[in-house]
């Protein structure tokens, strides 16, 4: 007999939600932060709740011998679940006490409305009859196929020299250099690879007639496109100590990457309305890097931070490489001055700055240490925010009290959060709650 479904209350509801918000980086309230289960990497930013985390750490270590010693090891996995869900709840609601000591006001004001000054629209000129190549050809230009065509080469040559007992028939040993015109031919097939979809990447050039019916044996030989395949390279392997621990994790992609986002800075400037969150390229494979976030529809993947217009053209954007902050690209000082969630911003928008631009982003990066950062006065900043705890009161550290709705249906009970309508006893809850 199936067991009968259990009814959450509305405070083990919002001790989930405030657990797990959504992102995987620090417990500061993202929509994406249930991946604090897999990092578990966030710390506090103030000294007085680093010193809290480490005494509720120091118990939690107690409690891990008391388990071991139990010999259920088939329990062990659950128990450290459990475990960093409890450091979760504890760590946001450290912080929430804290935000509830800065002195909030309601009052209206009117706002001041910066000019938008920047230039926006196409950087660089092209005929009104421009078709999809030329406006392809603007950022992949000579200069990026001669890095692959250079590097491709160069991991080449170094496998023959470290390998000198290959087959002579090895595709290894039949290596000719390739050239600019052949890479952009690889690059074509690759990415109409996307579109025409087959099993395997020799299925391309099957001469089944039911497989058959592509121009890729027309353009490339099927050997030759492994060949490359093999052989595809954009950095100098030489150059690189995988031993390092400060060794950069996108070393083999770092030229690649670079090149392009600074083409995409140079070539288009945004519009006014710009937005900056969190994306997830879908990737299963083995990555230090990969991120699981079971919220997502692509629940493993690479996770990137990236600003957007309204159009949806992506104008910056860089790799999360875990929680060790990426020591090439990342200005320390200032994820020491403003915390992770703040230097995101700045580090998006440099060269954007005031300029007028209105920012939207998401709850993850309205933290109280976002006041004294970018963007500046020149520039408009909107986000999002969670139901806020109900302040204590001198006769109660916890106050809680019903939704006026639910309680005439009995559907809930009590609960410490409020929304920003709830100021009178008994109050409004979320408005999702009886809209939905």
């Amino acid at each position: 007999m199936a067991s009968r479904p259990r009814f959450y209350t509305s405070e083990e509801v919002l001790d989930e939600i405030y657990a797990d918000p959504g992102s995987d980086f620090d417990s500061e309230s993202s929509s994406d932060e249930i991946e604090e289960y897999h990092d578990q990497q966030s710390s506090s930013e103030s000294s007085e709740n680093e010193e809290m985390i480490e005494n509720d750490n120091q118990s939690i270590n107690n409690e891990d011998q008391r388990v071991n010693a139990r010999g259920r090891g088939h329990n062990q996995g659950a128990a450290r679940g459990n475990r960093a869900a409890r450091r979760a709840v504890r760590r946001n609601r450290q912080q929430e006490d804290a935000l509830l000591e800065i002195q909030w006001t309601s009052n209206d004001r009117q706002p001041r409305i910066p000019q938008f000054t920047a230039r926006q629209g196409l950087q660089v000129q092209l005929p009104n009859n421009a078709g999809a190549g030329e406006y392809l050809s603007l950022f992949l230009t000579d200069e990026f196929f001669d890095l692959l065509v250079e590097q491709t080469n160069l991991y080449a040559a170094q496998y023959k020299a470290s390998n000198p007992n290959l087959p002579p028939n090895s595709r290894a040993s039949s290596w000719v250099e390739t050239t600019r015109n052949e890479m952009k031919k690889f690059l074509a097939l690759s990415f109409l690879m996307g579109v025409v979809r087959k099993p395997e990447v020799s299925d391309y050039w099957s001469t089944n007639p039911l497989l058959k019916g592509s121009i890729f044996n027309s353009v490339m030989p099927r050997n030759r496109f492994q060949s490359i395949l093999q052989f595809l390279h954009f950095a100098d392997n030489s150059q690189y100590n995988a031993n390092d621990p400060n060794r950069d994790r996108l070393y083999k992609y770092r030229p690649v990457v670079q090149y392009l986002v600074s083409k995409f800075n140079s070539i288009y400037i945004p519009e006014e309305h710009i937005s900056i969150d969190e994306e997830l390229l879908l990737w299963k494979g083995k990555l230090l890097f990969k991120q699981y976030i079971p919220l997502k529809r692509a629940r493993f993947g690479i996770k990137m931070f990236s600003l957007c217009e309204t159009t949806g053209y992506l104008w910056n954007s860089y790799v999360y490489l875990g929680k060790e902050p990426d020591a090439v690209a990342t200005d320390m000082e200032m994820v020491r001055r403003l915390g992770k969630s703040g230097a995101v911003i700045p580090r998006l928008m440099e060269g954007l700055l005031g300029k007028g631009y209105k920012l939207y982003v998401d709850n993850w990066y309205t933290t109280s240490s976002t006041d004294p950062m970018a963007p500046d006065a020149s520039d408009q900043f909107s986000g999002r925010h969670f139901p806020e705890l109900i302040p204590p009161t001198p006769k109660k550290q916890t106050p809680q009290k019903k939704c006026e709705v639910c309680s005439k249906e009995g559907r809930r009970k009590e609960s410490r959060y409020q929304c920003g309508q709830c100021n009178t006893h008994p109050g409004l809850c979320f408005k999702i709650y009886h809209t939905q």
